[in-house]
């Protein structure tokens, strides 16, 4: 993989397990902190609106499966956060959900072409709002 990215290729990480295999194989050092995995519903996300998140702005949602989240972002561009509020979780299930409060949800590494979303941008058609996120990591140079 590291020779992959040094010759310009480009990893993109959604969700849970994907995150974890990318602290797995070395290209973060972010902390990947994972909900419940019967956990899932809408939030509120404070999205950047450039780039990555080009379409998307503040006070916006998205959506998570087995809720995914990063700490220990200081090597990354953090594009997304889950809002700062207490009620960030709009509906659904997930219990103790509040340590997840204002953290980065999206981010990019600064040295490297690796992207990690902790929102589930491609479960089946569930969220198809959320479907722009992955062509914009797939194009956004």
């Amino acid at each position: 993989m590291t020779s992959f990215l040094n010759e310009g290729g480009k990893y993109i990480a959604v969700g849970a397990g994907a995150s974890r295999a990318t602290k797995t194989l070395g290209l973060t050092d972010d902390i990947i902190n994972v909900g419940g995995s019967n956990s899932n519903g809408i939030v509120k996300v404070d999205y950047e609106g450039t780039g990555l998140t080009a379409g998307y702005g503040e006070n916006d949602i998205g959506f998570v499966y087995r809720p995914t989240w990063f700490t220990d972002t200081d090597n990354d561009e953090i594009v997304a956060t889950l809002a700062d509020s207490d009620n960030f979780f709009v509906a659904g299930h997930w219990k103790n959900n509040i340590t997840a409060k204002g953290q980065a949800v999206i981010v990019k590494e600064q040295n490297k072409d690796v992207t990690l979303i902790g929102l589930e941008a491609g479960f089946r058609d569930h969220p198809d709002y959320l479907f722009r996120l992955l062509s914009n990591a797939i194009f956004e140079k």
